[in-house]
């Protein structure tokens, strides 16, 4: 359950990546082959931008090349002729990678020849680290040379295409004794130039405490008229390209080119290298990180405090009969981690917008933030009502640091009807936790504006905003979209039935809290009639949508096109089903008719379970690009985790707990079946063609199958800070011993809760 593991010749699979990221801004990732990218933000990209198209296809990667005799070949893979060997079965690897480190091993039979290269982030700093470690598998000695060999991009992703040239004219390169610095004198954006303020390194030294012996800055220089899988500085044994610690060129793209001294290795031998490249804003930021490195000890400390920090950070484990489940289970807790410090791109199949997260984002990742580190949730909720419009809708952009927002993506303003219904979701779960009622009397700012109110006046105003604007259907209208941003061509007429129920169910909720509130803090001004008429409003919206909305079928509709006609005739949308059951709508007879219905309709197990939609078999321009993708990607009938996770959700809360199971484990399944789903462990955005799993890692879905384990499966709840345990295990997550456990903080503490088959529940503390 460490979320260690093991794969067999990963390169055999195109398209995996592995995230290595800091708390202090370095967002990475890794391909078998070392390839990806490394940046701070849009504007600081270490090594080129990749998408998953080019992550495979590009040969710019962190090289390392071991050079004897007349052999040439790459420990990091990544050569003309190891191509060949690798087809034909002459070259072997093994990948083992946990929270959050990543090592390869490679060997050659052919040249007899081993690598090992150890990869991560130390969780605080803006570097990264690679242990390379030569092994000499052949019965005779030799004596080897070792270089890397690794372009440093330095600059915008906007310049990938956008003044790439002319951008390489800014570099400064300097050659250190340690390596390689390139401190470009701008920051190139015609909108308005940046001084540079970022210095890209590569440094290095051996286990002996050698550093490099010459070098090469320049790019042009070590590929000649070869490439970077096949240099003619190396394949020509070029020695006119090297320099001396001092050199200095200007204008040119930077290769971070380290060659160490010549070194003989006996049979068996073995030969370590500690490599590190990184951004930095100063001399002493490189220099205070080199002193953190430069021997394997060191490296191996700093590993570990790597490792102990993020399993910190994602506390939760559980046991239960299926040890495949457990393990998947501890890479998903840890996602909403990774979500925090990516943002929704960054990552080679996010390779949309420029960073950060959206106003749903923030809410969802903050139910996970509840359960694992609830003591800092109370500063962050009470800052992000900031984003809070006095019309009732939000800023779209999550900023830089607490509270901090920006009106809309790309100066395009939008709005999606659903954003008003998330904080009062996440908002009602830290006051069930914490018995914490009083934040709603908090006060706070509006965006862009002189007026402040109370939290709860902010959630009135955004739930009550949206239940008035309602369409011809007397739903809820779609305006530019809803939690499916793909619905966004249905701004006139469209309606959300489905985010109709989960308003209903909000002003339920947020009127019953009124008067809760009322009653318990009689003389603070509460106004129990505005509570009393949030709950007939949800309650007479409901009933509309019983009335109006179940289908002949035996499920609701869930949406209204631009043309005023429902996306029904057979046709059915997991979405609408999902809140109709969550909020309260659908009743026990309807619910056992949706689940049949999907069943039938929407199941697909070779996929992962419950696809989105059926297929309309058109591309319905009154309705949304949706209809434009091939069916069965994305939100076009996919097998979408986050919706198919809520399914479960909803499932679980009305007491179908067989039911959610089964969805829940469709999905753990399919992710864990590397030869299908073609993923690391945990759960994607969804299951496309074939059942691969694609959007790894940075997935509200994430945040919700950890909240419906530990909720629902397990039971662990809470009612105004009060902890209650109500399971709903199936006997088959019971173990031999009749029992399964959960681990998890409560209340400053951790707690192991241990729930036998028998019914008895036993809690135990731990520390």
């Amino acid at each position: 359950m460490d979320g260690t593991f093991m794969i067999e010749r990963p390169e055999d699979v195109a398209g995996l990546y592995f995230p290595l990221v800091s708390e202090t801004g370095l967002k990475s990732c890794v391909t078998p082959r070392l390839g990806g990218d490394a940046k701070i933000d849009q504007n600081h990209f270490l090594l080129e931008p990749t998408s998953i198209e080019n992550l495979n296809n590009n040969r710019s990667c962190r090289n390392f090349w071991v050079r004897w005799d007349e052999n040439l070949w790459s420990a990091s893979g990544v050569s003309a002729k190891q191509e060949v060997d690798w087809m034909e079965g002459v070259e072997h690897s093994r990948l083992e990678a946990g929270i959050l480190y990543h090592k390869i091993r490679r060997e050659n039979q052919r040249l007899q020849v081993a690598s090992e290269i150890l990869s991560f982030v130390p969780y605080d700093g803006n570097f990264e680290v690679h242990q390379v470690t030569i092994e000499n598998t052949d019965v005779l000695a030799h004596s080897m040379e070792f270089v890397t060999a690794i372009p440093m991009y330095g600059r915008s992703a906007d310049n990938l295409r956008d003044h790439r040239h002319v951008t390489s004219l800014l570099n400064r390169m300097e050659i250190k004794e340690q390596g390689i610095w390139n401190t470009p004198t701008l920051s190139f954006d015609e909108r308005g130039h940046q001084k540079g303020d970022a210095i890209y390194y590569v440094e290095g030294i051996s286990e002996d405490g050698a550093w490099p012996t010459d070098f090469c800055g320049v790019l042009d220089d070590f590929i000649g008229c070869g490439s970077l899988s096949w240099p003619e500085a190396l394949v020509q044994k070029s020695e006119d390209i090297w320099q001396k610690a001092g050199a200095q060129v200007d204008g040119q793209e930077v290769l971070g080119g380290l060659h160490f001294a010549q070194c003989s290795l006996a049979p068996g031998a073995r030969k370590t290298y500690i490599i590190t490249i990184g951004i930095a804003h100063d001399t002493k930021e490189i220099m205070k990180s080199r002193s953190r490195w430069n021997s394997p000890k060191q490296v191996e400390g700093l590993l570990q405090d790597t490792i102990d920090h993020w399993n910190a950070m994602a506390p939760i484990r559980i046991h239960t009969a299926q040890p495949q489940f457990d393990f998947f289970f501890t890479w998903v807790g840890f996602q909403p981690e990774l979500r925090r410090l990516f943002g929704c791109s960054f990552l080679p199949h996010h390779d949309y917008g420029r960073g950060g997260r959206g106003w749903r984002d923030l809410w969802q990742d903050c139910l996970a933030l509840l359960l694992m580190h609830p003591e800092e949730v109370r500063p962050l909720l009470v800052a992000n009502f900031a984003g809070v419009r006095e019309d009732g809708t939000n800023a779209t952009i999550i900023g830089e640091g607490l509270g901090n927002f920006k009106a809309d993506r790309n100066g395009i303003s939008r709005v999606w009807m659903d954003h008003g219904m998330w904080p009062w979701m996440t908002m009602q779960l830290y006051i069930q936790q914490t018995g914490d009622e009083e934040i709603l009397l908090e006060e706070q700012g509006y965006f862009e504006s002189d007026r402040r109110g109370t939290i709860l006046e902010h959630l009135i105003l955004q739930n009550v905003a949206a239940y008035e604007k309602r369409g011809e259907h007397h739903m809820l209208r779609l305006l530019d979209a809803d939690w499916n941003d793909a619905l966004d061509l249905a701004g006139e007429r469209g309606e959300s039935v489905a985010f109709s129920n989960a308003y209903a169910a909000n002003l339920i909720s947020l009127g019953e809290e009124i008067l809760h509130l009322q009653e318990h803090f009689p003389n603070r001004g509460i106004d129990a009639a505005k509570g009393k008429e949030l709950i007939a409003m949800g309650q007479s919206l409901q009933e509309e949508i019983r009335a109006r909305e179940w289908l002949p079928e035996g499920f609701y509709n869930s949406y209204y096109d631009n043309d005023g006609h429902p996306l029904a005739n057979g046709e059915m949308m997991l979405t609408g089903q999902v809140f109709a059951i969550m909020g309260g709508t659908a009743t026990e007879e309807q619910i056992a008719s949706i689940v049949t219905q999907a069943n039938q309709r929407l199941l697909d197990p070779s996929c992962g379970g419950y696809r989105l939609n059926t297929d309309f078999h058109e591309v319905k321009m009154n309705m949304g690009r949706q209809f434009g993708f091939a069916y069965g990607e994305k939100e076009n009938g996919a097998v979408f985790s986050h919706m198919a996770v809520m399914y479960a959700n909803a499932l679980y809360r009305r007491g179908f707990g067989e039911a959610g199971y089964q969805a829940l484990r469709y999905l753990w399944e399919q992710s864990m079946d590397f030869k299908r789903s073609h993923i690391y462990p945990g759960i994607p955005e969804y299951f496309g063609r074939g059942g691969r799993g694609l959007y790894h890692y940075l997935t509200g879905a994430a945040s919700w199958y950890l909240l419906t384990v530990v909720q629902q499966m397990f039971g662990v709840q809470a009612a105004y800070g009060k902890l209650q345990v109500k399971p709903q295990l199936q006997e088959e997550q019971f173990d031999a011993k009749g029992q399964a456990w959960i681990r998890i903080p409560w209340q400053g503490q951790m707690c192991r809760i241990v729930i036998m088959k028998s019914g008895d529940i036993t809690i135990e503390q731990e520390g």
